[in-house]
């Protein structure tokens, strides 16, 4: 059975606020007040396992009636979410009139249940939804033998069309896996002209219309296909270009106009490459667009990707020396309860005041930001490779503030509870960090001393270089190059993000 405790977690206040009135609307019985608590329970975190659940609400120790009430609770939440998320894209609302018309055409109500479907077929049909299609085809056939109005032959011959269109749908899907195997064969490069050629050639063998590799979902398809080969090839530059000459042209074409979301996820990976090409002033303009869709159409994909949008907000303001402006805006998001006790969430805002609060040599407000992720709850929900990395976050900290006999145990204990993850190849550069500052606490001048400097200068030769979103939350190679040259830490990043 599902997971009410992860379902619970990721509900927004919306959500929750919604399924409470949905079982004030619902039937009053008995069990419904048992609904509302078991609900309750989870969502204030009274209990956290379903053995203290049941318990709880059944002191018998009935589990089987804990499990009924467990499926009724998840079967009255999702219903909830299907009447709150009822028109939330297009794709929904064909679903909803899909299921409509149905219970329409159940009633013999045949001309509301087509007028219906007709309109669930328009949209379908904008959107190239050809699945959709064949469904709404198959309900308004069959409807035919009992509904004289319909004109059986027209739907017959569109059904016909549709499986058409559909098979060149799946021949597109081919031509796409083709497109990826190619770039991969040619290392993820665009210039390979031979590519474009055998797209033709297989497009000719394939029979497939040219009008639908115009379409805006195929042309959405092979965008994400050739952005998705540029990132794997970590070619920033070209993915740049592409990204942005490929918004522009498919704005030009109105791709977007039932394609919203597309282009918020486009916004962000142009941002976030921005931000690999250390273009900061660029990605603040893209910023700004990217909140301009959120606030669009009625603000639906707001909520999802707002959180996105903040990211964009504190990398721009760190990397363009504006660190009281993330610390400001990081605080407001750690005060606000919309999103706390969510881990993502609360991983992004604390780690990343604690960064900044070390770039600013604020050490003890860095702490304080960066304690409430090592609650034992909270530390033990985390993979072992982010307690490692938030434990060598740490270890900096305490280095900074000098707390040496500290680090001398921390280190071991690390060692220890860590031992088989720094065994590990991928681990080699965290196991190296940890092995220079466990040496650079038992000397007064460490990085004055010939042999961590040595150690310093064969673990700056194995780094890679710089790059800003790495998962470092602290750069350990530009720290540790912050220390040799009785530079601000800061600074040095500074200095690097404009070369």
């Amino acid at each position: 059975m599902r997971n009410i405790f992860d379902i619970i977690s990721k509900l927004s206040k919306e959500e929750k606020r919604s399924f409470k009135l949905f079982l004030k609307r619902a039937n009053n019985y008995q069990e419904d007040n048992k609904v509302a608590q078991l609900f309750d329970f989870v969502n204030l975190g009274t209990c956290s396992t379903d053995e203290e659940l049941a318990e709880r609400l059944y002191p018998e120790n009935n589990k089987n009636a804990y499990y009924r009430l467990k499926k009724r609770m998840i079967g009255d939440l999702e219903s909830s979410l299907l009447i709150l998320h009822a028109d939330f894209d297009e794709q929904m609302t064909i679903l909803n009139q899909l299921a409509i018309a149905k219970i329409y055409a159940h009633k013999s109500l045949f001309k509301d249940a087509l007028s219906i479907l007709q309109k669930a077929e328009k949209k379908a049909l904008a959107l190239d939804h050809f699945d959709l299609l064949t469904t709404i085809y198959n309900n308004i056939t069959k409807m035919a033998f009992e509904y004289d109005e319909i004109d059986l032959q027209k739907y017959l011959d569109k059904q016909s069309q549709n499986l058409e269109n559909y098979n060149g749908s799946l021949k597109i899907s081919q031509l796409l896996h083709y497109l990826s195997y190619r770039l991969t064969k040619s290392n993820y490069d665009l210039r390979d002209e031979d590519i474009s050629e055998k797209l033709a050639q297989l497009q000719k063998q394939l029979s497939i219309d040219e009008h639908l590799i115009q379409s805006p979902k195929i042309q959405l398809k092979i965008s994400k296909c050739i952005s998705k080969a540029l990132l794997q090839k970590r070619d920033f530059k070209s993915l740049e270009q592409y990204l942005i000459a490929n918004l522009k042209d498919f704005e030009s074409k109105n791709i977007y106009k039932q394609n919203h979301l597309e282009k918020i996820i486009v916004f962000v990976w142009i941002i976030n490459t921005l931000f690999k090409n250390l273009k900061f002033v660029e990605a603040a303009i893209y910023a700004e667009q990217l909140h301009e869709a959120l606030l669009a159409h009625q603000k639906r994909y707001y909520g999802k990707y707002i959180w996105t949008y903040y990211q964009c907000l504190v990398t721009q303001y760190f990397y363009s020396n504006q660190c009281l402006k993330a610390i400001e805006l990081l605080e407001v998001l750690a005060a606000e309860n919309t999103h706390k006790g969510v881990l993502y969430y609360d991983l992004f805002v604390r780690l990343n005041l604690a960064t900044i609060y070390l770039c600013c040599k604020q050490i003890d407000k860095a702490m304080t930001s960066i304690a409430p992720l090592f609650y034992k709850e909270t530390f033990k929900s985390l993979s072992q490779e982010l307690q490692l990395r938030l434990l060598i976050v740490e270890i900096i900290l305490h280095y900074e503030n000098k707390d040496f006999n500290f680090l001398d145990y921390k280190i071991n204990d690390i060692r220890k509870s860590f031992r088989r993850l720094l065994k590990q190849d991928h681990y080699k550069r965290e196991k190296n960090f940890i092995h220079i500052i466990k040496k650079a606490i038992r000397y007064p001048n460490p990085f004055k001393d010939k042999r961590i400097l040595k150690l310093i200068t064969a673990f700056s030769e194995s780094s890679p270089p710089f790059e800003p979103g790495s998962n470092e939350s602290v750069n350990y190679q530009l720290w540790l190059e912050a220390k040799i040259n009785h530079k601000n830490y800061y600074q040095t990043i500074l200095e690097r993000v404009q070369l």
